[in-house]
């Protein structure tokens, strides 16, 4: 189970430089364990996209503008 943790919104210039480096190191990690499932992951969403706006597109003559 995940835990939500209140981050804090304000800081000094030098703190976030820090938590800009800890977001780099920390996708660069989940890039590295997780990068083939991220990959399919994106396809299969995009290919849904996909499926989902090619019915849209259709056009409908009952709307009248």
């Amino acid at each position: 189970m995940m835990t939500l943790a209140m981050l804090n919104m304000h800081y000094t210039p030098e703190e976030a430089h820090q938590m800009l480096r800890l977001l780099d190191e920390l996708r660069d990690a989940i890039w590295e364990n997780y990068r083939e499932e991220i990959i399919e992951y994106c396809r299969k969403a995009e290919n849904e996209e996909n499926h989902r706006s090619s019915f849209s597109d259709v056009e409908d003559d009952t709307i009248p503008f």
